[in-house]
């Protein structure tokens, strides 16, 4: 997973993660890594980070139900469904100075 890009905003600074799994996911959950380990520091996740997260795949009936803040500096990604194959995850979220 790597930071694809980063914008400035009134409300903070935009930041897009993309992320590829392949092979048999047998979570319905994706605790995404911290901000760290994306290598941003000194920032935070916005209180209200207007997480925006999306699936490509080819299988129909798999999707996204929610994304939520889990810290700081984590976000989960919740899904429909538990998936075998491959897609990709992309999440666009604001981050502020800690």
């Amino acid at each position: 997973m790597g930071v694809r890009n980063q914008q400035n905003t009134n409300l903070g600074q935009r930041v897009q993660v993309v992320h590829y799994f392949s092979g048999t996911y047998n979570s319905t959950s994706f605790v995404g890594p911290k901000l760290s380990e994306m290598g941003i520091t000194g920032k935070k996740l916005c209180t209200y980070p207007a997480i925006i997260a999306t699936v490509n795949t080819n299988v129909g009936n798999f999707y996204v139900e929610s994304a939520i803040r889990n810290s700081d500096d984590q976000i989960t990604v919740i899904f429909n469904r538990a998936y075998s194959g491959s897609f990709i995850l992309a999440l666009s979220f604001l981050i502020e100075n800690a």
